[in-house]
């Protein structure tokens, strides 16, 4: 019977001994193959060109589709990137992501609302997660491990280590998984939005790794080159709109527009949007409205160094037709697409019988682009084309600023001006758009010859005034602020009611913002400034009218 037993025992230990082997081995299988798929360089145009890739059945997509709409896995789909380390966990986080939530408490709410960043309300439903729990879902959806402390835009509670959130409109959005292929574990899906402009949300290639713990998301990138007209989407050398700027032409009628729209233009760089417009435009009761694009050229029309758009396509009356697009620089020094718009219904009634790429560089810039222009005429070409754009008020002028004997070119658009310069053959920004509509329409002031710009600037509340002088200097072709003086009057009562007394009091201070230096000393500074004759910074001239002044004058 002893025998009997002991032999039973060691049966039960043997079984038992293999079940958890087993189980141990599983794990280690389990947690092997999800290592692999962390470390693992995926390609997704290989894998889509491989001939052992398998089409995705429509029911597959559906189960993806699923995926992807659900809490868990629909901020990935809101994001796009390359690697797990550039994904934005804010928009991923954003609904809260299926992530287990923490019961919150009086004082957490308290907690939040003492953070700076709650703006002391809370006007949405506050949620709570985890800090571990946050790291086990980044671990086990891309396979990251990141502290997220720092980027993470929720009230972080470092005792409890939990982040709290206010849930305001979901940023949730429906998408389909339209098709993919998929090799082994590894898919790659294109996703579409469903309820959104194809240009605000463009289609997204997504690269998933099925694993024991779900699906890894490898990467997630926009596809732009989806309903586009092949032959017009081509690398443009435009390199202050993106090093890697890509041009994509969509015809009116295709994929993602209707007949009534007319085409449209983007330009892509790093994979994500940087410009697009309808290729359109009106002047008065005419307009252009290109309903088939048939060529695209590139040239600097307005000698500024920066290659511009020249367009040919037909109308919905069948007239083939341009539009001149100019690439500038815009006041947050970053550059944009501009439509020129008298430009483009001149050339096209004036080139009607011949209206090409060539014969409208010709009526632009000449039979051949020259590269030393001297100053008057790199500001005439300058104006023919910038003065033939969308503000009908726009007016120019010349200003000697700094010390040299070539002016600087003002563009005054009657609520903000710009100052050009000469410089290396080229027409130069030195600042763009300096807006001072907002300061009571007083224009900014130059003084000549000095490099020195102020700007008066007044600001009124219910119970202040301010009134300061701005001081501006031009080095290197570029605008700084050096100065500013300011006037401060206190417009509320004091204990025997005397505001109106009080408002006639000021408080003078006056900052550098140069190098930190004492009050007497930049009082000093200012008043050596005014000491210089200023003058009215403004545009007294049309288009035409300066450049018939230049011709005539210089």
């Amino acid at each position: 019977m002893k025998k009997l037993v002991v032999i039973l025992l060691i049966g039960l230990l043997g079984i038992g001994g293999a079940i958890y082997g087993k189980r141990e081995y599983n794990d280690y299988q389990k947690e092997a193959q999800f290592q692999d798929a962390i470390d693992r360089t995926v390609d997704a145009d290989e894998i889509e060109a491989s001939k052992d890739a398998v089409d995705l059945s429509w029911d597959e997509c559906k189960e993806f589709t699923e995926l992807l709409d659900s809490d868990e896995y629909n901020g990935f789909y809101r994001v796009t990137f390359d690697n797990p380390k550039d994904i934005d966990w804010n928009e991923v986080l954003a609904d809260g992501a299926g992530i287990p939530r923490e019961k919150i408490t009086k004082a957490d709410k308290k907690f939040y609302l003492d953070d700076d960043r709650s703006c002391n309300s809370l006007d949405h439903e506050l949620i709570a997660l985890s800090g571990p729990n946050i790291k086990d879902y980044i671990y086990k959806h891309t396979g990251a491990n990141v502290d997220i402390k720092d980027d993470l835009l929720w009230v972080y509670n470092k005792d409890k280590d939990v982040y709290y959130n206010e849930l305001g409109y979901l940023q949730y959005t429906p998408c389909t998984c339209v098709s993919g292929v998929k090799l082994n574990d590894t898919y790659v899906l294109e996703v579409a939005a469903d309820d959104y402009d194809f240009f605000d949300n463009p289609n997204k290639k997504m690269v998933l790794i099925k694993t024991e713990n779900g699906y890894l998301v490898k990467s997630n990138v926009n596809v732009w080159e989806v309903g586009n007209d092949k032959k017009l989407t081509f690398d443009v050398d435009i390199p202050q709109l993106a090093a890697d700027a890509r041009l994509v032409t969509y015809q009116s009628g295709a994929a993602h527009l209707d007949m009534d729209d007319p085409s449209r233009l983007v330009i892509i760089g790093d994979n994500q949007l940087i410009d697009s417009f309808t290729i359109s435009t009106c002047d008065g009761d005419d307009d252009i409205a290109i309903r088939r694009v048939t060529d695209i050229g590139t040239c600097d029309l307005n000698c500024d160094g920066v290659n511009d758009l020249i367009i040919l396509g037909y109308d919905y009356n069948s007239f083939l037709k341009t539009i001149i697009c100019t690439t500038e620089k815009k006041y947050d020094d970053t550059y944009g697409l501009f439509i020129s718009s008298e430009l483009s219904f001149s050339l096209s009634n004036e080139l009607a019988d011949n209206l090409t790429i060539d014969s409208i560089k010709e009526a632009i810039i000449g039979a051949q682009k020259k590269n030393d222009y001297n100053w008057q005429e790199a500001y005439k070409q300058f104006i023919k084309v910038e003065g033939s754009d969308y503000y009908a008020d726009e007016k120019y002028s010349l200003a000697y600023i700094n010390g040299d004997d070539v002016p600087e070119l003002i563009k005054d658009k009657i609520e903000s001006i710009s100052i050009y310069t000469f410089k290396d053959g080229l027409v130069t920004p030195i600042a763009i758009d300096l807006d001072y509509y907002i300061t009571g329409e007083e224009p900014y002031q130059y003084s000549p010859h000095n490099n020195w710009i102020k700007l008066h600037d007044e600001e009124i509340g219910s119970d202040y005034y301010t009134n300061q002088i701005q001081y501006y200097f031009i080095k290197d072709n570029e605008l700084e602020m050096r100065y500013c003086l300011s006037y401060d009057y206190d417009n509320t009562a004091d204990e025997d009611n005397e505001a109106e007394e009080n408002s006639l009091i000021a408080t003078v201070k006056p900052t550098d913002y140069t190098k930190n230096i004492p009050d007497d000393e930049v009082m000093s500074l200012i008043e050596d400034i005014e000491e210089n004759e200023f003058v009215d910074l403004v545009g007294k001239y049309t288009a035409n009218e300066l450049i018939k002044i230049i011709s005539d004058k210089y």
